[in-house]
Parts: structure tokens; C-alpha cells; sequence
């Protein structure tokens, strides 16, 4: 390790975009990407430490369910693009509001567990 980074002790949680493909959807906004969870782990300069996971959204659930990222409001464009009936169906409320924006990690119970809140109300 080195000395010079021996304060550096503890965790670090952020949520980003982490799956900007599936099936044979993609999408063309790295803001669209559904969400993950990154973790960081650092041990006084010894050594740092990364993991990551999926937040199992409705919107994470659904894509893996369809075998494609499936259709919601996006700041992009995916690739291909969504067909009549995926936008009848966001029309219609047959596809709720996202729950894949804006998520925000919380350490509730301290390094036992985490906390994922979003804007949305799902």
C-alpha cells in the first residue's frame, strides 16, 4: 500500500448506466442505459476494491422478460426503433412510468444493506 493514501477507508456507491444493449434492442443515450449499481471498497491504500449488480427494475424486469430492452420514455433513440404497438401500448398505459431514473443509494443500516429510491412512482 502506500502511506500517502492510508485515509482513504471505506465505500462508495454509485448508480449509472449499465446495460445499453439486450437482445436486439439498443439504445443511443448512455442516459437510457438501465440501471446498475457500482461499488467501491477502499482499504486505506492496501487496495480497492469494485462490484456491481443490476437494479432489478420494473423496467429491468421487463426487458430481460422480452429478450429486449423494452419499450419506455428515452432521451435517445433505441435501435430498432420501437414498433406501432410498443407505442400504442406507452399511449395507452400498457407500459408504466419508468422506475430506471434518477436512483438514489442509500446506506441505511451501514454496509449491511442498501436502499435504491427513484423519482417514479412505481
Amino acid at each position: 500500500g502506500t502511506d500517502s493514501l492510508s485515509w482513504l477507508k471505506g465505500h462508495l456507491y454509485r448508480v449509472g448506466p449499465g446495460l445499453l444493449e439486450h437482445g436486439t434492442r439498443s439504445v443511443s443515450n448512455v442516459l437510457d442505459g438501465l440501471a446498475k449499481i457500482h461499488g467501491w471498497r477502499f482499504n486505506g491504500g492496501e487496495d480497492v476494491r469494485y462490484t456491481g449488480k443490476m437494479v432489478r427494475s420494473k423496467v429491468y424486469n421487463r426487458s430481460i422478460a422480452e429478450g429486449r430492452i423494452t419499450a419506455f420514455a428515452m432521451m435517445g433513440k433505441p435501435e430498432p426503433l420501437f414498433d406501432l404497438w410498443e407505442h400504442t401500448r406507452m399511449i395507452l398505459g400498457g407500459v408504466e412510468y419508468s422506475d430506471n431514473t434518477n436512483i438514489a443509494v442509500w446506506d441505511l443500516d451501514i454496509g449491511n444493506s442498501l436502499t435504491l429510491t427513484t423519482e417514479s412512482f412505481n
